[in-house]
């Protein structure tokens, strides 16, 4: 039945053997990077782009060649609505939630090789005066729907668009709204099997992490036992689940990257953190490879990061 196939695809995709130990390297690819605070990856992984919020510009590199970089879309100017959260979508595109004054909109942005590139098509998501936590959009693995978090009230707290060429449009069967969420959204990340993870938690409080399908039917619900989370990604082909977090100092627990495994106790699914690597100031992560994620890290002066998880089987 399809219920039980599709919880099974998420039980795969967090689980690990307990025999297997996760050895991180960190490479530097961009010291000073500005305040980067959105990270993504085109779909085979030889692209990131950067986008710096203080600036709205959008920088791309390559992930195993840090000389390799280059600006494509140009700083905002003054009063012009700035990205404040990214996403590669299929065609070279990037997919931009913007902001200017109380307007939001998503923005998409054609990658060409000429260093300045003009929008090509504009979604509105409606007026928000409020503060926004902080904004999260992702696309789906088969590149062909987005989702978006953290728009503060009255915006929903998770928009779905589908994307149609160099454009999306809301998805109709959501209304570009999903109900029963556990609490304010932190994080969202897209599995292999196109099931979106929805983290949600109150401040200091362990993160609840549930699976939902792409219409937003929720599949799964665990607690993470992790707090301070604010990034998520899973690595390719593995579905392996990895998340950034910087919880309370009360917890004990280190800030850096987390990877999330499954547990069974008295034939009930959980999940287990486990940190794999402590980082200063972690702030975003994308998937680059099977064994190999992009991280932005640091306060005032960031810097991003490439770590590459290779793991070793112990008796």
């Amino acid at each position: 039945m399809r219920p039980a196939w599709t919880v099974l695809v998420v039980i795969v995709a967090v689980w690990r053997s307990p025999a297997a130990v996760a050895v991180p390297r960190v490479t530097s690819l961009v010291d000073n990077a500005g305040r980067v605070e959105s990270l993504t990856t085109t779909p085979n992984g030889q692209t990131a782009y950067c986008l710096d919020i203080d600036s709205g510009g959008i920088t791309a590199i390559d992930p195993f060649v840090a000389e390799r970089r280059r600006d494509v879309v140009r700083p905002a100017a003054h009063r012009e609505a700035r990205p404040v959260a990214i996403a590669a979508l299929p065609g070279d595109v990037i997919g931009a939630v913007c902001r200017q004054d109380d307007d939001w909109m998503l923005r998409t942005f054609r990658v060409r090789p000429e260093p300045v590139v003009e929008a090509a098509d504009e979604v509105r998501l409606g007026q928000a005066a409020g503060t926004a936590a902080r904004v999260c959009v992702v696309a789906s693995a088969s590149r062909d729907w987005l989702a978006i978090s953290g728009l503060p009230p009255p915006l929903p707290s998770l928009w779905r668009g589908v994307c149609a060429a160099a454009g999306v449009r809301p998805l109709p069967a959501a209304g570009g709204r999903t109900a029963e969420l556990a609490g304010p959204v932190v994080a969202i990340a897209v599995s292999p099997s196109d099931q979106l993870a929805v983290f949600t938690a109150e401040d200091g409080e362990s993160a609840e992490l549930s699976y939902r399908a792409a219409a937003g039917r929720e599949l799964l619900r665990l607690n993470t036992g992790l707090a301070g989370i604010r990034a998520a990604a899973f690595t390719r082909d593995d579905g392996c689940l990895w998340v950034l977090a910087a919880p309370p100092a009360a917890t004990g627990q280190p800030a850096g990257l987390w990877r999330i495994d499954a547990t069974f106790r008295d034939g009930l699914q959980g999940a287990r953190p486990v940190c794999v690597v402590e980082l200063d100031g972690p702030q975003a992560l994308a998937a680059v490879s099977s064994h190999s994620l992009l991280a932005v890290i640091g306060q005032q002066e960031r810097s991003v990061v490439r770590i590459d998880v290779v793991e070793e089987e112990h008796p």
